[in-house]
């Protein structure tokens, strides 16, 4: 028997069994909406939400993003629960959470008012694994839901509007100040600039973007006058404490609240989902660039309909070149329903005129054991800005070739051993394991 043939024939074969054999399904999260995200090295942390039983979590987990997956394989994406350390804090949803050095500052939101309230501010320390209710001097702020919140460079967290209603226990409030938390030395600062002279007055359900030059965009919302032009951005200088406005120009894309906005790598803003009037914004996703200037980037990929992807309370996290949307709730245009959602989608944004829906998450730097996941391509060359439509090959395109020759290989040893048995069935000498002049001559030489 010719061994080495033998071997590379069905080494590919085992090791694909070995890893179906051997994988177990991972922690499944459940279907939720209202919850927060934050990335941690490569850790994307999940907390909170609202069930598809409407109740309130302080369920807590996280997608390890340092190795690749298929989302189209939910069973076995790469979460894992944590709740066992978030019992400290009350069931929740709505509320704000930033990442500021190597801690998870969460404040605010809808809670249950069955659960005994602690604190505004909860803390997760990433490197001890550890939640705690760390104690803040000054003035503490009223609690809020549907803000949004940023942490700079030095360590201050920055808290703006929001609102209070009757699932808080009090009326509906909605909030104009912009709260400091200082998660270094644990003080509260309140600005002290004439917001409401500045402002499109008072907000909730916007979005926060802090770019790399200290300055916070705040896009969309709305108040008791209505939805906020997205013409009309808000900007706040974290530098010198001051408000300002920009106006963009573009294709405007419609007003809208509870959407969600990322940062790429070249300061481009992706906002997605959104809604005005309780029914999906359009377009569901916009661009706004470094001269804020506002487009609607081409968009393929998108197998099922548009209803299948949540359009808000969801979040939207950037890592690398893709952005995750994570869970939240999806519109049933049939029969006029929030549906909450389990699932989870990447857009994949190098390119800054085509954007592609994938199913293939691959990290920048690849784990040493990527071969047992699949067989990963080399990162796709950069596309040229000149060249707008043409787009790398994605690895789902590769994935499917590295299948197919997987199954001709199966199928091709199938048949000449189908092939052997039949012809050689009854005669003397006959064994059901081929033998050394079968692989030696029969099968390679296709007799």
């Amino acid at each position: 028997m010719n061994s080495v043939r033998l071997l590379a024939l069905t080494l590919p074969i085992i090791t694909i069994l070995l890893i179906f054999v051997n994988a177990t399904p991972a922690y499944l999260p459940g279907e939720r909406s209202g919850h927060t995200a934050c990335l941690v090295d490569s850790k994307l942390y999940f907390l909170g939400g609202k069930n598809k039983y409407g109740q309130l979590t302080n369920d807590f987990f996280y997608l390890d993003v340092s190795k690749p997956f298929l989302i189209s394989n939910f069973t076995f994406l790469p979460f894992h629960d944590l709740s066992y350390l978030s019992s400290i804090l009350p069931p929740h949803q709505r509320g704000t959470a930033s990442l500021c050095d190597m801690s998870i500052y969460f404040f605010g939101g809808e809670r249950d008012h069955s659960t005994k309230q602690i604190s505004l501010i909860y803390a997760f320390n990433a490197v001890t694994q550890q939640w705690s209710h760390p104690k803040i001097k000054g003035n503490e702020p009223n609690i809020r839901k549907q803000l949004a919140s940023t942490c700079d460079s030095k360590g201050q967290m920055y808290l703006y509007a929001g609102l209070n209603d009757i699932d808080m226990g009090s009326p509906l409030k909605i909030y104009n100040n912009i709260d400091i938390l200082d998660t270094v030395n644990l003080i509260w600062n309140t600005s002290t600039e004439n917001v409401f002279a500045l402002s499109p007055e008072f907000n909730n359900g916007f979005s926060a973007t802090m770019l790399e030059n200290g300055i916070i965009v705040y896009i969309g919302g709305w108040n008791n006058d209505g939805y906020h032009d997205m013409s009309k951005i808000m900007l706040y200088n974290t530098n010198t404490a001051s408000w300002s406005f920009m106006k963009a120009n573009g294709q405007i894309p419609g007003k809208r609240a509870m959407h969600t906005s990322v940062l790429t790598k070249d300061d481009r803003i992706l906002i997605w989902g959104g809604e005005n009037g309780g029914l999906p914004a359009e377009p569901q996703l916009a661009v706004l660039d470094t001269q804020f200037r506002w487009s609607i980037p081409d968009v393929t990929g998108v197998k099922n309909s548009i209803e299948s992807l949540p359009y808000y309370a969801h979040t939207a996290s950037m890592i690398d070149d893709y952005m995750i949307i994570a869970f939240g709730l999806t519109y049933d245009n049939l029969h006029n329903l929030e549906i909450p959602s389990n699932l989870i989608f990447l857009l994949y944004t190098p390119n800054k005129y085509h954007y592609e829906w994938i199913s293939v998450f691959i990290p920048s730097i690849l784990p040493d054991n990527a071969s047992a996941y699949f067989d990963l391509p080399e990162a796709p060359p950069p596309i040229s800005p000149d060249d707008p439509i043409d787009r790398p090959i994605i690895a789902t395109d590769i994935l499917i070739v590295i299948i197919l020759l997987v199954g001709a290989i199966i199928g091709f040893a199938g048949w000449h051993l189908y092939k052997y048995y039949t012809e050689n069935r009854g005669r003397a000498g006959y064994s059901l394991l081929p033998t050394n002049d079968f692989w030696t001559n029969g099968f390679w030489d296709g007799e």
